[in-house]
């Protein structure tokens, strides 16, 4: 393309550099603005759903907080509160622009260039996010059992924290401690198959990313070789690759993160679903008590196996 001299061509340039740095500024206040447009729609939720767990544990029965880790419990209502704003932020502002940008990506470069290297494009993303799923759906497992030691070791310190009198009366100190430690020594053991998991889903995810990558490269550079698209249709191809890829890179992430989130969330619906043991009918009168007392017989106390 002619553009008649040097001096337009330097004007060409300099306006195409501020209208590409005008279009990343746009783009990135655009998705600032939706990210404070999801913030004002998911933290009602949120404080909804902490409000209706307190509600819940509030109404349980009286053996239920006696007989619970209130350590556990606070930790499960902590992390389910912030699962749920992880799952709705993840498929609403992550996942679902991920699978719009596939379809749009692989619609253009069937049109433009070839069906086998839309087939080839589609095939990667398909084969990455089966591994991620599968990695994932692994090291979940190692998170869950990460998460069960870490509400066991919270309420073993919450409860002699709190009952530290009575730790000092018997003289359990260091039996506290070794509960402690116990919880600790499973947590440090599933955090230490949870990094392996990570480490071999990070490596997994860029050995097929390369393959696949290398792939298209090449029959793109196929196709101009043989003259069926023009270099710069090459250029466009090669660049729309490279965008589709690289957003790929966070797939794993995303989706650990929403499963992660549905794994917390899931302990705060179980906890939110429980039913009372004894409720009373929305049509139950009042207490009227009209005298009484209360009278101990034959009471005992006993604590890690010391009777009292």
């Amino acid at each position: 393309v002619c553009f008649g001299g040097g001096g337009q061509l330097g004007t060409l340039v300099v306006a195409l550099i501020i209208i590409h740095a005008g279009c990343k500024v746009v783009a990135q206040g655009l998705q600032s603005i939706n990210d404070i447009i999801f913030s004002t729609a998911v933290q009602p939720a949120v404080r909804r759903a902490g409000e209706d767990a307190l509600r819940g544990l509030l109404q349980q029965e009286l053996a239920f907080h006696l007989g619970s880790n209130t350590g556990a419990t606070t930790r499960i209502v902590d992390r389910g509160l912030r699962g749920v704003g992880a799952v709705l932020s993840r498929i609403v502002l992550q996942l679902m622009p991920q699978a719009l940008e596939l379809t749009l990506v692989a619609s253009l470069i069937a049109s433009s260039a070839s069906a086998s290297l839309a087939l080839l494009t589609i095939g990667t993303v398909v084969v990455y996010t089966c591994f991620t799923v599968w990695a994932v759906r692994v090291r979940l497992g190692h998170l869950e059992r990460m998460n069960s030691a870490d509400n066991q070791a919270m309420s073993r310190m919450l409860e002699g924290l709190l009952g530290v009198e009575t730790v000092a009366s018997y003289n359990r100190q260091e039996w506290e401690v070794l509960r402690y430690k116990n919880e600790l020594t499973k947590y440090q053991a599933s955090a230490l198959k949870s990094q392996e998991s990570l480490a071999m889903l990070n490596l997994g995810q860029n050995i097929i990313e390369s393959t696949g990558g290398a792939l298209m490269l090449m029959s793109t550079s196929a196709l101009f070789l043989c003259g069926s698209i023009t270099l710069g249709r090459l250029i466009m191809l090669n660049l729309l690759l490279a965008n589709l890829l690289k957003p790929l890179d966070h797939l794993g992430a995303n989706y650990m993160q929403l499963r992660g989130g549905l794994l917390d969330a899931r302990g705060l619906l179980t906890l939110m679903g429980r039913k009372p043991a004894l409720a009373d009918p929305p049509s139950a009168p009042s207490l009227v008590l009209g005298g009484g007392g209360v009278e101990f017989r034959d009471v005992h106390f006993g604590y890690g196996g010391l009777g009292g």
